[in-house]
């Protein structure tokens, strides 16, 4: 058994493992886990044994093991050695709660953990009467700005970091208590990751962009999205394009968790998720 700090040198091996689960959670990406490996909540280590596990820390100091193989597949004597590592095991997918849960785990999941997960057709058109207050806003931000749209490519990363540093310079927390920090690793790791993105201009000033990748063959994930408040409708613009810009093999977008995050929260609820993906908390009897 070794323990090796998350680094670059994992990529392959990790995007390998994710790839034959055909995740629907967000946890299960290599750039969501490089993303935060140095922030205070995340993935910090790869754990190699039997079966290979990541170890993640909380905000409130728990450590926990997440799993890179199916229940079938895990070796649960070593996983029983393995429990120093972990308070718990997350983020567990429901259909496999049944497997820990007969192996003695006791399992639950917190809201505030759980990904939402929208139509894309929704998010696209904005649909109906419940999206009537995104589609004005789009409306306002077209009518409102010259802008233009372009895909988020390697020559325009330092237009989207002056994007996070003017969206940084207007939000409550210092740098430490935003994702400032893992927004950063993520845009400057960008094309190495082979993520897709956009990138909005207004008057020739970088406004927006917003920031994915593919989960399985029919979900994609939106790891961030940024913009100066300053230009009214730009986020749901944001949103509405890249769902737009997606292969019409994607159907789903997941936009991951609230983490508790009450007007983050009330934000993600009002693009009307058909869905949530609850991640389990799997705790040792």
């Amino acid at each position: 058994m070794r323990i090796e700090p998350l680094d670059w040198k994992h990529r392959a091996l990790l995007v390998d493992l994710f790839q034959a689960l055909a995740p629907d959670i967000s946890n299960y990406s290599f750039a969501n886990a490089y993303m935060f490996r140095e922030m205070e909540r995340g993935i910090d280590s790869v754990l190699f044994d039997t079966d290979i596990y990541l170890i993640g820390r909380t905000r409130s100091g728990e450590c926990y093991l997440q799993p890179t193989v199916p229940p079938e597949k895990i070796d649960w004597e070593r996983l029983q050695a393995l429990r120093e590592y972990g308070d718990y095991l997350f983020p567990i997918p429901e259909e496999w709660v049944s497997a820990y849960e007969h192996r003695g785990f006791t399992c639950s999941f917190n809201r505030s953990d759980s990904d939402y997960l929208l139509s894309r057709n929704d998010l696209s058109k904005y649909p109906g009467n419940q999206f009537q207050a995104k589609r004005n806003l789009v409306y306002q931000f077209k009518e409102l700005f010259n802008f233009q749209t372009q895909e988020l490519r390697i020559h325009t990363i330092p237009a989207a970091i002056s994007i996070l540093e003017q969206w940084q310079s207007q939000a409550k927390g210092e740098i430490g208590e935003t994702d400032y920090l893992a927004t950063l690793e993520l845009l400057n790791a960008y094309e190495d990751l082979d993520l897709m993105g956009r990138l909005t201009w207004v008057e020739d000033k970088p406004a927006g962009f917003i920031i994915g990748e593919p989960l399985n063959a029919s979900m994609c994930v939106i790891h961030c999205a940024k913009a100066d408040t300053a230009f009214k409708g730009i986020y749901q613009y944001l949103f509405q394009d890249f769902a737009q810009s997606l292969d019409t093999q994607f159907i789903v977008v997941n936009i991951e968790e609230d983490i508790g995050i009450p007007n983050l929260r009330k934000s993600k609820l009002s693009y009307h998720p058909i869905g949530f993906r609850h991640k389990y908390i799997c705790r040792w009897n």
